[in-house]
């Protein structure tokens, strides 16, 4: 261990135990799960050759449980495939797992969620750590869930079209733009959440719940790089509920 680490003890059935309680969907004529239930069972991460498989997710807890096993397909729609993985551990904070597991598990960080300017350490926090019994042959950024989670219709179908936008989004949107300072010269050309792009939909098998996985960069306005991937989960006649996962890549 570094000097000076702090670092999260957290068993594996501690990490795992308390998201059994709301896994199980509900059956037919009960109330559809809550939309932060649905995104607990959500990831987003990297698959690596050597079988380990890093994820991050939508939800900010800390700590937080994790789904015991998860599935996912690629989020590069001309890959073809699933991932399958079983939780292995938390990664500790501020380790050097932490920081550095991109660099041990591949010579490129091209099409990496985890991708950093100038291959620098990771800031993400509240990270996972699965293992793959099948490997893949190069490392795969993909989209994740509890494998108690049944989707339907995953598709690439919508890939690159903008990702809508809500009236009260567009009065969110307003704001940040108005939050520039206008006495301040961006460097950088900030992007906002109407510039996000659709990565892949997919529905919840026998529910009328449907899902949006969405993605926009920002540099802001001083070159800070972030990805954001945006997480709608979409009911009728309600407003979309969104979450995100902000990574950071650093100042360009």
């Amino acid at each position: 261990m570094i000097k000076g680490l702090r670092v999260l003890h957290v068993s594996k059935a501690l990490a795992t135990l308390p998201i059994a309680c709301v896994l199980c969907l509900p059956v037919s004529g009960q109330t559809p799960p809550a939309a932060e239930e649905i995104a607990r069972r959500i990831v987003i991460g990297q698959a690596y050759p050597s079988g380990n498989v890093y994820v991050a997710g939508f939800i900010e807890d800390e700590p937080r449980p994790w789904p015991k096993r998860i599935v996912g397909v690629p989020l590069d729609g001309d890959r073809t495939g699933r991932i399958a993985a079983d939780f292995f551990r938390i990664v500790a904070q501020d380790s050097e797992e932490h920081y550095w597991f991109p660099q041990r598990e591949a010579d490129t960080f091209e099409d990496d969620v985890f991708a950093t300017v100038d291959r620098a350490a990771i800031e993400d926090r509240n990270l996972a750590r699965y293992h793959a019994s099948d490997r893949t042959a190069q490392p795969v950024a993909f989209f994740g869930w509890s494998d108690q989670v049944e989707l339907a219709d995953v598709s690439h179908r919508s890939s690159g079209q903008p990702r809508p936008v809500t009236a009260s989004e567009r009065k969110e949107i307003a704001k940040d733009r108005g939050a520039i300072p206008k006495d301040v010269e961006c460097t950088t050309v900030p992007q906002f959440l109407d510039d996000a792009k659709v990565i892949l939909t997919a529905s919840i098998a026998r529910r009328n719940v449907s899902i949006r996985l969405s993605k926009y960069s920002t540099p802001g306005c001083a070159g800070h790089l972030a990805d954001v991937y945006v997480l709608d989960v979409l009911a009728p006649e309600q407003e979309p509920r969104r979450f995100e996962f902000r990574h950071y890549q650093g100042v360009l």
